[in-house]
């Protein structure tokens, strides 16, 4: 650490920008005033500095100006603004429309402009996936949402952005609104475990098994694996590495988890496939063969039965939230208003059952 100029500077020995293979010591310009009130920032940027060396971790990427600057401002580096993830959607317009102009006559009026301009004023300093559920819900209108829910979506892959789930962005843009947030029916283990039997596909019908028994987002399976004791490890994804734990440990042998059928397609078209192999098919192209939908609910209602089974065997919000990959806010808001009576009377049940 250092000063120069009236701010705070991080020394160390670097990868060049140029040759990456190559190092020397070089100074990093973190724009910290050098005043009293900077010094805890400062140090907790250079221990960040020292693991990600140590670690192998370090890119240019995550210490630019522009990086530094939401440092400052107490947000992660790796943390979209409003005003970043408005500019990607400029540049998902330009990249799918090469040469269309910006205008009301175009698709950037009819669709794209009103999804950038409600994502610059979101009254939000980063947009993770709870605040872009959130922007999408507080939309009174139900076509509109679903049409930001689009644009968001296809920025997201776009920008190759890892940290939100697509499925819960498109649940979010074709569901209720803020204001409709009541308990809503889940179907009860026996129904789910019901519909389980009835899939044929081996890939899918295991992918069902474990979102049903783990509550995993329908991406994560291509990185989840089972572990002796009967726990899921998930590697990757977009909250990062994580594991989730059954709240039916017999569940395992029950639906033959172990006997692994994995789906073929990638992290970013397994969800949609399955999707498509569970909804109804409906009249279209010519040719095309109709046929009534396999679920009657999303894949996303086995997560949400997931997380209405973590409350109902009494694990508290910091835990379920982390065995789930989510906030606590996200746990707290959401999946408490969908006990319903069932619910409740199972959990007195096990509060009755503890005390005698």
């Amino acid at each position: 650490m250092a000063e120069r100029f009236n701010t705070y500077q991080l020394r160390a020995t670097l990868p060049k920008k140029a040759d990456a293979r190559a190092t020397s010591y070089q100074t990093i310009s973190t724009g910290l005033k050098a005043t009293p009130d900077n010094v805890a920032l400062l140090k907790a940027m250079a221990l960040e500095l020292d693991e990600q060396i140590q670690s192998g971790t370090f890119s240019w990427v995550l210490w630019s100006k522009e990086a530094l600057k939401k440092r400052a401002q107490g947000i992660a580096a790796d943390g979209i603004t409003p005003a970043e993830f408005a500019s990607a959607i400029e540049e998902t317009f330009r990249h799918k429309h090469p040469g269309v102009e910006q205008s009301w006559k175009t698709a950037w009026g009819k669709k794209f402009s009103p999804a950038y301009k409600r994502m610059r004023s979101a009254p939000v300093a980063v947009v993770d996936e709870a605040a872009l559920r959130d922007l999408l819900l507080s939309n009174p209108s139900l076509a509109a949402r679903k049409t930001d829910g689009s644009i968001y979506s296809i920025t997201i892959a776009f920008k190759g952005w890892k940290q939100f789930d697509r499925s819960s962005i498109f649940e979010a843009s074709a569901g209720y609104t803020a204001a409709e947030l009541t308990p809503r029916d889940i179907p009860s283990d026996e129904e789910l475990l019901g519909y389980y039997e009835e899939i044929d596909a081996p890939h899918w019908k295991w992918l069902y098994g474990i979102m049903l028994t783990y509550g995993i987002r329908p991406h994560e399976i291509v990185y989840s694996s089972l572990t002796a004791d009967g726990r899921l490890d998930i590697s990757e994804g977009k909250t990062g590495a994580r594991e989730a734990w059954p709240c039916k440990p017999e569940w395992v042998r029950k639906l033959n988890l172990r006997e692994e059928h994995r789906p073929t397609q990638s992290y970013q078209t397994v969800a949609k496939a399955a999707s498509d192999y569970f909804a109804e098919k409906k009249p279209g192209r010519p040719g095309i063969r109709t046929r009534p939908a396999r679920l009657p609910f999303s894949l996303y209602t086995l997560r949400h039965a997931y997380a209405i089974r973590l409350m109902a065997d009494g694990y508290n919000s910091d835990l379920s939230a982390k065995l789930m990959g989510h906030s606590v806010r996200v746990h707290t808001e959401t999946y408490r208003r969908w006990l319903n009576k069932s619910h409740m009377d199972a959990m007195f049940k096990k509060q009755l059952k503890k005390r005698a």
